[in-house]
């Protein structure tokens, strides 16, 4: 729902501004569908994945069960947008809304600005 938003916000956004150019009203409107669609498109290869379960064990983030690397890209009130990386070539984009996490946005946020834990070091002649 975001992206559509987006996508006609800007879509009217750049017909009203190619209206000033003294283009033909089929050009703008053109233009303007074209906009639209280009969001719409990308807005469609970013959310086109199934569901994701995402957890934080303190360490390292989880996504599916598979280690990855979780970058905020993006936060509003209602939204975020994570880059969920498991190879230096292999990314996947996330957008979550806060109606669907539910009660565990807050927690979600937290983990996303903590600082991962250091790994225990035993200290030296400590057998275990």
């Amino acid at each position: 729902m975001v992206f559509g938003l987006s996508g006609a916000a800007l879509a009217v956004w750049a017909a009203l501004h190619l209206s000033e150019a003294e283009l033909p009203v089929a050009a703008v409107f053109g233009l303007g569908g074209l906009t639209f669609l280009s969001v719409a498109g990308l807005a469609w290869r970013l959310l086109r994945g199934g569901a994701v379960a995402l957890t934080w064990d303190g360490r390292q983030w989880l996504a599916g069960g598979e280690p990855r690397q979780v970058g905020l890209m993006l936060q509003t009130s209602p939204f975020l947008l994570l880059r969920l990386q498991a190879a230096p070539r292999r990314t996947t984009w996330l957008a979550v809304e806060r109606g669907e996490a539910g009660p565990a946005w807050h927690g979600l946020l937290v983990a996303l600005h903590a600082t991962p834990v250091a790994e225990p070091h035993l200290a030296e002649g400590q057998g275990g």
